[in-house]
């Protein structure tokens, strides 16, 4: 696992980066039913997956899954503390450094690794697209989805380039 440092002074060394591990994020909170239902209903998902137990028992799943969407929000740790001021101890990570969620009840860790660096100079500044694979693992230590999450980061433009 590597170190996330404040900042890097080349490319090259963010890119000597590129397939080691990141530091592992542990999820704020469980996923719950009415977790479940709430985020359905937000997006009005009519699947009876999502609210009919029997189906998805019927389907192999020990009860109600979470849909594949919402495997970032469970497995994304608290971006802020009571007591704590600045609520991060990076630029990238939140301070407890913590798609498809099997059942109610499951808590979940992410585990990302750099797969690319692609560098970039657009109209809003120089920089890169960072490609992650985030592999996300309940407390059973089962990898119940993996995500790849492209983003782009740089320096803005300074005014006259």
């Amino acid at each position: 696992m590597i170190e996330i440092p404040e900042s890097v002074e080349t490319w090259e060394e963010t890119e000597k980066t590129i397939g080691e591990t990141l530091p592992v994020i542990y999820g704020a909170d469980a996923a719950t039913l009415g977790w479940i239902r709430q985020w359905n209903e937000v997006i009005e998902a009519d699947c009876p997956l999502y609210y009919d137990e029997e189906l998805a028992q019927r389907l192999g799943y020990k009860t109600i899954p979470a849909p594949a969407g919402m495997a970032m929000a469970v497995g994304t740790a608290s971006w802020w503390e009571p007591g704590v001021e600045e609520g991060r101890v990076g630029p990238l990570y939140p301070l407890a450094m913590p798609m498809l969620v099997p059942n109610p009840g499951d808590t979940l860790r992410q585990v990302g690794r750099l797969v690319s660096v692609t560098r970039k100079r657009l109209k809003v500044g120089d920089g890169a697209f960072f490609t992650v694979e985030i592999e996300f693992i309940n407390q059973n230590d089962e990898t119940v989805a993996i995500q790849r999450v492209t983003t782009w980061s740089g320096n803005p433009v300074e005014e006259g380039e």
